[in-house]
């Protein structure tokens, strides 16, 4: 196996150091439809579990190296009423977050679609 060193990736018009993209990249997102339900759209992540009402549950293609890691996660219905989303669960090959109706937020909600990003450094 060869490995690649560079300290600068560029496109032609915009450079960037390399630690941006391996320190300050997400590691793993996707758009999760809950009426189908199926996965729309990922990148690193395998699977989407619906783990009971309001949490949702997706798992890692590569594991994270630690559970150090930050979700942000945001939760919608077709535009009817906005969801925020919390964390539940942290795991090196998985995370959990709960949706709550911006109404009523002491309560968790399935809503339509689930969309889950993750920042922090793959294992």
């Amino acid at each position: 196996m060869s490995t690649l060193n560079v300290s600068n990736i560029s496109d032609g018009t915009t450079t960037v150091a390399t630690t941006f993209v391996t320190n300050g990249s997400v590691k793993a997102w996707c758009s999760y439809n809950q009426d189908t339900p199926a996965i729309e759209d990922s990148f690193n992540i395998s699977s989407f579990t619906d783990a009971s009402t309001g949490i949702g549950q997706p798992n890692f293609t590569s594991n994270m190296s630690n559970a150090l890691f930050v979700v942000t996660a945001l939760g919608v219905d077709a535009g009817v009423y906005y969801m925020f989303a919390s964390l539940d669960t942290r795991n090196v090959g998985f995370t959990k977050v709960t949706a709550h109706p911006s109404s009523a937020p002491t309560t968790t909600q399935d809503p339509s679609d689930f969309c889950v990003s993750v920042q922090g450094d793959l294992a």
